[in-house]
């Protein structure tokens, strides 16, 4: 074989993968579009998360672009924390399809996800998420109260922080009610930052408590702070049961 046709050859195998290479681009994009127009993703950006999971929703509006009738039949999400109100529909030519998915954040996280569409002539039409959980406070206590009486003089709370910035944390300043005396262990670091899915670092410490007179009077608070703006208050001999919140402690995984 000669240099000649061995070129013509590796540029005709060259041009033959090309072609099947846009081949399956054009179709991928016909799989995952489909007949509709408009915006299929959606990021919520930072989203607050309390003692409480914190849910954000948005509407996705998409427009049958196509001449003909679509029926969307079937429809999944890639997790549990997605939900929708999509339910098996017909649309016409012109018709929009509208919904409506809400992403549930219990953490400092980022979450990615999908929900997708199937046609009744199979293809799929995919719809992403993304957002990022950010808990209001990066402080907490577990257990989230201080019991002390005269039959029980003593407890350890686990103390935990997240923090974004790699640095080491400061000791934290205890304020407690009278007749109370705290001892603090210092902050061991739990769990390093994952910069993959955009969680803090988490470090933690015991904090034991000890009678030291009468007990506290009911609904006194013991401060403790690690700057101005985390600053944690647990109460101390709650009258009423305090329950730990579903979102309200945070994960040393």
């Amino acid at each position: 074989m000669d240099r000649r046709t061995l070129h013509r050859l590796v540029l005709g195998i060259t041009l033959v993968a090309m072609v099947g290479a846009g081949a399956w681009l054009a179709g991928s994009w016909w799989l995952s579009r489909g007949p509709f127009t408009g915006t299929m993703r959606h990021d919520f950006g930072i989203v607050p998360v309390g003692d409480e999971m914190a849910v954000a929703s948005h509407t996705f509006r998409l427009i049958n672009a196509s001449d003909r009738v679509v029926r969307v039949e079937k429809f999944w999400t890639s997790c549990g924390c997605t939900t929708h109100d999509l339910v098996p529909s017909t649309y016409a030519p012109g018709e929009a399809l509208e919904f409506t998915v809400s992403l549930a954040l219990n953490r400092s996280r980022l979450r990615e996800t999908w929900v997708r569409l199937q046609l009744a002539d199979g293809r799929l039409i995919t719809f992403n998420l993304r957002g990022q959980g950010r808990r209001t406070q990066a402080i907490s206590a577990v257990p989230p109260f201080i019991q002390l009486t005269e039959g029980m003089p003593r407890i350890v709370l686990r103390i935990e922080l997240e923090l974004f910035d790699g640095s080491v944390p400061p000791d934290p300043e205890v304020a407690p009610p009278v007749h109370m005396a705290a001892t603090w262990s210092g902050w061991t670091l739990r769990r390093r930052a994952r910069r993959s899915t955009r969680e803090p670092a988490i470090w933690s410490g015991d904090l034991s408590l000890s009678l030291d007179g009468a007990p506290p009077e009911a609904e006194s608070e013991l401060v403790v702070r690690v700057d101005p703006d985390q600053e944690l208050l647990i109460p101390v001999n709650p009258e009423t049961p305090i329950p730990i919140p579903s979102g309200g402690v945070l994960l040393s995984e």
